[in-house]
């Protein structure tokens, strides 16, 4: 049994090897999974929205209420002047009549604020409109692109013998890869999860509006406002990520096509490079968040931590794969040391015979 479970792993090694350093053209075809998702979180939170839009108004007019009964009592009790009325009630006309614009109009206005900063993010990187279908895509490319290069370079055509012919440089070139995809998966995670928030913004929206017809918590309802310019810079900091990425591609390629057997001093700039998309695609949030604030909390430290955490995860694949061409050459051991045996009894019975 022992035997059967250490050829099963050696075959499966070879079997993820080979997968590694082929065109992983597969993965592309379930793409489209998470921009199904997220047409179905918009569906949800449009109708979720269409239902909820009368409670902001009914909540904005019973504020409204409250407040000018307030305007009004502080008039009686001689804290207001008869002349500061007139002001105190065209503010306030003003302030319902925005809050009531935004509700009835909210779906329109509030997807145009979140389009309009994708737009400038599609203008600035040069690319056409994103979806985490599309990142992921481009990072299955620049991955094929790079192994592709590397096969050229190395004359591997990709097979389980080549393989494990170069299979220091392939696993090398597999961490790399692995490094690729993590850092695109999680940029179009993070795609995902910020389409997400704008269509819950959109849907609870126009509820909050209600609360900014009383100065107590009107700052609820200018604050939820504020929330589409977070969403949108967000989009531009994807946006900008991947038109780098997409530049990088070729040279990354380029780079790849020097590497050879004796030579693996190539492999460390598109290392560096993908270590760098990675620990943008992880800190992309704070970094939309230091734009708004006009500080910059990234640092070196993060981007450390950021890169032990990925070669980690490649260093415990290079152990996995360690392991199991260690358990190769064990098993290859063992089936020597038993041919040797076989051969030796058909020999002795050979002898006997004659």
């Amino acid at each position: 049994m022992k035997k059967a479970s250490n050829a099963a792993l050696v075959l499966l090694g070879i079997c993820v090897l080979s997968i590694c350093l082929t065109e992983p053209a597969f993965a592309a075809s379930r793409a489209n999974v998470l921009d199904t998702t997220v047409s179905k979180f918009q569906v949800a939170a449009t109708n979720f929205g269409s239902r909820v839009k009368e409670v902001g108004i009914q909540l904005l007019f019973l504020l409204a209420a409250i407040q000018l009964s307030l305007t009004f009592i502080q008039k009686i009790l001689g804290r207001l002047e008869l002349d500061e009325i007139p002001g105190i009630i065209g503010m306030f006309i003003l302030n319902i009549g925005i809050f009531v614009a935004v509700n009835r109009f909210s779906e329109t206005w509030l997807p145009a604020i979140i389009n309009s900063f994708a737009k400038i993010g599609q203008l600035g990187s040069g690319l056409e409109e994103l979806t985490p279908s599309v990142i992921i895509t481009q990072g299955i490319q620049l991955q094929d692109l790079m192994v592709q290069s590397f096969n050229q370079a190395s004359g591997n055509n990709g097979g389980p013998l080549d393989a494990m012919k170069l299979f220091v440089p392939s696993m090398v070139l597999t961490g790399l890869c692995f490094v690729i995809l993590l850092s695109f998966t999680v940029l179009a995670a993070q795609m995902v999860l910020i389409q997400i928030q704008g269509f819950f913004w959109v849907a609870f929206t126009p509820v909050l509006m209600g609360f900014g017809g009383i100065s107590f918590t009107r700052d609820i309802a200018v604050s939820s406002l504020k929330g589409g310019i977070t969403i949108g810079v967000k989009l531009m900091c994807i946006y900008l990520v991947a038109g780098v990425s997409g530049e990088l591609a070729p040279l990354m390629g380029e780079g790849m096509a020097d590497v050879t057997i004796s030579n693996w001093a190539p492999l460390f700039w598109p290392t560096m490079v993908a270590l760098i998309l990675a620990y943008l695609s992880f800190q992309l949030p704070k970094l939309a968040g230091d734009l708004l604030n006009g500080t910059a909390s990234l640092s070196a430290g993060d981007g450390a931590s950021t890169a032990a955490m990925v070669v980690a995860g490649v260093a415990a694949a290079g152990a996995g794969a360690g392991a199991m061409a260690g358990q190769a050459m064990g098993a290859a051991g063992s089936a020597a040391l038993e041919a040797t045996g076989i051969a030796k009894a058909l020999g002795a019975g050979m002898e006997s015979a004659h």
